[in-house]
């Protein structure tokens, strides 16, 4: 795929007037609007969507070829949405031999994209972070800087405590030190186990973090701090977004699975601040269509492979004519 500057892929709709325009802030009142409703919003916002990035899954702005490896651990992080194929793409990353896959690392925060709420980095952390959390650790380090922890492996035996459904890395699956608890899994937090994982992270040459929790406002605080970090976005039509979320019916699912108007709001926001990143952090931000995804699932993940600077090895290849073949195109677990 041609990639695609970021003025010629953000002038083409002006986005926030677009959804604004047409009622997608709505805030929700004690009667949810109707599925209907806010089916019509989400077909807008895909409307838009479409628009915006039209010309596909692009490198936004920088060729291929000019991506320097300069650094000798690649740090990428894949930001999404619930329900919107991010879990498909973080196991396409960690098909890859040479990759340490952490699965949702901040799942310790609320979902905190609520109708009505401001929907800012600077949210008093108190109003974010679990209950439990509150109660039982004396430190609650905000998203960015837990998302650095993980990034230079410091997988102390306190940090590894706010990890859950860890059973979706390879990493941690294959450490034995995965239990269950409660209807999630989380570590077996020993110093054995700590130490096992960590000497696994630092033998890796490229660390991967799948995250739906995180604001690209946020994203773009992580890119200024470390210049060795790669932001994939991936972006999903919102109707599908809202049919596998109706679907999804779980009593742990947070606010962020019922709240089907939010959606509009919080890819508003991140377009924005997706237009921000490009300017102010050019060839290191690639935005990518998840039905591009599940259509051509080789070619487009030959294309993020690129993007972050891993090798499409032949193994890689395999797991992915494996996957096509079984079932690529649902999203469980995203």
């Amino acid at each position: 795929m041609d990639s695609v500057a970021p003025a010629d892929t953000f002038a083409k709709v002006n986005f926030g007037s677009a959804l604004k325009e047409r009622g997608c802030f709505w805030k929700l009142t004690k009667n949810r609007k109707s599925v209907a409703v806010a089916f019509v919003c989400l077909a807008v916002s895909a409307c838009v969507l479409h628009v915006t990035f039209g010309a596909g899954s692009s490198l936004s702005g920088t060729s291929l070829t000019s991506i320097a490896k300069t650094q000798p651990r690649l740090k990428i992080v894949v930001s999404s949405y619930m329900r919107s194929g991010s879990t498909l793409c973080g196991n396409i990353l960690q098909a890859h031999p040479g990759v340490f896959y952490v699965y949702e690392p901040l799942l310790y925060l609320w979902d905190h994209f609520l109708p009505g709420k401001e929907h800012s980095s600077d949210w008093p952390l108190r109003h974010r972070a679990k209950a439990l959390w509150r109660k039982s650790k004396a430190v609650i380090p905000p998203p960015v800087d837990f998302l650095s922890y993980m990034f230079h492996c410091n997988l102390t035996r306190y940090n590894l405590d706010f990890l859950t459904n860890v059973a979706h890395s390879k990493a941690f699956a294959d450490s034995g030190c995965v239990k269950s608890v409660g209807g999630t899994n989380v570590m077996n937090v020993t110093e054995h186990c700590a130490t096992g994982v960590m000497d696994r992270c630092r033998d890796a040459s490229a660390v991967v973090q799948k995250v739906v929790r995180l604001t690209l406002r946020e994203g773009g605080h992580l890119l200024q701090r470390d210049s060795a970090v790669r932001l994939v976005h991936l972006v999903r039509d919102p109707r599908g977004v809202l049919l596998s979320r109706m679907r999804f019916n779980h009593k742990m699912a947070g606010e962020m699975h019922n709240n089907f108007t939010s959606i509009c709001q919080r890819m508003f926001a991140d377009v924005q601040q997706a237009k921000h990143i490009n300017q102010r952090h050019w060839g290191r931000i690639l935005t990518v269509r998840y039905e591009d995804l599940a259509e051509d699932l080789v070619s487009i993940t030959s294309l993020i492979y690129k993007f972050v600077g891993l090798d499409m090895l032949p193994s890689v290849r395999d797991i992915l004519y494996k996957m096509s073949s079984k079932d690529a195109h649902t999203t469980h677990g995203n």
